[in-house]
């Protein structure tokens, strides 16, 4: 539930950017880049914004980004819109990097969710009370 925020920014900014590029571009057909897209935004928010944006800082995962969206994008681009190896990379890198200039406001998305689902421990002072009967008791002894 904490992560549909950032998922749907991650679809919408990927879609607008998938759409764009590819379609104007390189003139692809539109199902094959829906394809694209969902093989994208799934796999690179699984790997990326789950797995290795919580052991690192925003700005590495950032930049851990942008080579990880170009090999999933060429590859993608390859196996299912590919004539030329040139003219997929070429519109891959484009592509690759608008996403990656997108991210840090998904990756700062899911920090803000993540700190509001954890719950933090107040550091007020309890004093605990104890009854008579346990004093006493302690006394006896």
């Amino acid at each position: 539930m904490r992560y549909f925020k950032s998922f749907g920014l991650k679809l919408l900014v990927t879609t607008i950017t998938l759409l764009s590029t590819f379609s104007v571009f390189y003139d692809a057909d539109i199902s094959k880049i829906f394809i694209t897209i969902s093989i994208l935004t799934v796999v690179s928010f699984i790997i990326g914004d789950i797995l290795i944006l919580r052991k690192v800082s925003n700005t590495v995962a950032t930049v851990l980004d942008l080579p990880f969206h170009l090999l999933l994008l060429w590859i993608t681009g390859e196996l299912l819109l590919a004539e030329t190896t040139y003219e997929i990379l070429s519109v891959s890198v484009f592509a690759a990097v608008l996403i990656t200039s997108l991210e840090p406001f998904v990756h700062h998305m899911l920090e803000q969710s993540e700190k509001d689902f954890v719950t933090t421990l107040n550091n007020a002072r309890f004093q605990t009370e104890i009854s008579k009967e346990l004093q006493e008791r302690d006394e006896d002894k």
